[in-house]
């Protein structure tokens, strides 16, 4: 076996699978209005829960109009897509709202850092500043090998960590990376590169503004001690 040629084909970023048209049609609008739908929710708490969820579902409603009367055509002209994080994320929060069930809990600093970190490296990759193309390799093969491994990996994990605890516990956090990286890894969404099914700008500063003022509460609340 060549094993230079066999590098090069796993690396090789210059016939990226893509997703199909027809999926990526569908995903569209599906995707803004998940996003949208739990921003309605969240930025209409003060309101009923009837109403909240009329106007969640006035925003679905929009977002599925055909041609430029909808925002999603603009939303895409603009940002493309959201990424499958972004996009579990809102479904979970809308789904916790129609079951009237507890908020999501916090999400785990260790996460909030390594969003954090990540979108910094694909900035510095962005304007040039590594000397390796980072985002480029999402695109090869052995980005898509490498997300399937990594999802049944982390899956053994938890499973394995379930097992010796000896009681299930309902926690997202720890299913959303395998669940995001089976998604990519069946439909390629949102954009045929791992980075992007894994990250987005969006979520990226959400994830810096959380990781600040969660940071900040830590320093608010150890202050007295030190005084003291």
């Amino acid at each position: 076996m060549d094993w230079l040629n066999f590098q090069q084909a796993l690396l090789a970023t210059s016939t990226p699978v893509l997703p199909n048209a027809a999926l990526l049609k569908w995903a569209y609008p599906l995707f803004w209005a998940s996003l949208l739908a739990w921003l309605a929710l969240v930025l209409g708490h003060r309101l009923r829960p009837g109403r909240r969820l009329a106007l969640a579902a006035l925003v679905v409603l929009w977002m599925l109009v055909p041609g430029s009367a909808s925002p999603v055509y603009w939303l895409g002209l603009a940002f493309q897509l959201p990424s499958l994080t972004s996009v579990l994320l809102a479904l979970v929060g809308v789904a916790a709202h129609l079951r009237r069930a507890a908020p999501v809990a916090a999400v785990p600093l260790p996460l909030l850092v390594l969003a954090a970190g990540a979108g910094w490296i694909l900035l510095l990759d962005m304007l040039v500043l590594l000397p390796f193309a980072l985002y480029r390799w999402g695109f090869s093969l052995v980005a898509l090998v490498g997300a399937l491994a990594l999802a049944v990996a982390v899956a053994v994990v938890i499973l394995f960590g379930l097992s010796i605890k000896g009681r299930p516990r309902r926690r997202l956090w720890p299913w959303l990376l395998p669940a995001v990286l089976v998604l990519f890894v069946a439909t390629r969404l949102p954009s045929g590169n791992v980075f992007d099914a894994l990250l987005d700008p969006w979520l990226w500063l959400a994830a810096q503004v959380a990781l600040v003022k969660r940071l900040w509460r830590v320093n608010h609340r150890a202050s007295p001690t030190t005084r003291g």
